[in-house]
């Protein structure tokens, strides 16, 4: 994989963006193959208690 994904990258001029993959992210890393990372984080609270927000809301 990591020799498909080199000649990918050689040949394209944008930019390869993984999501939500976290095998296929090792793999890259390991082989070297990750420049930049960006991380996105969704804050999520589970349980019961005080709303947030005022309405409820279907949330």
């Amino acid at each position: 994989m990591a020799a498909e994904v080199r000649r990918t990258k050689a040949a394209s001029e944008g930019e390869t963006v993984v999501l939500g993959s976290g095998g296929l992210l090792g793999t890259l890393i390991e082989a070297d193959l990750v420049d930049e990372y960006r991380l996105l984080v969704s804050p999520l609270i589970l349980g019961s208690g005080k709303l947030g927000h005022a309405g409820g809301g279907p949330w």
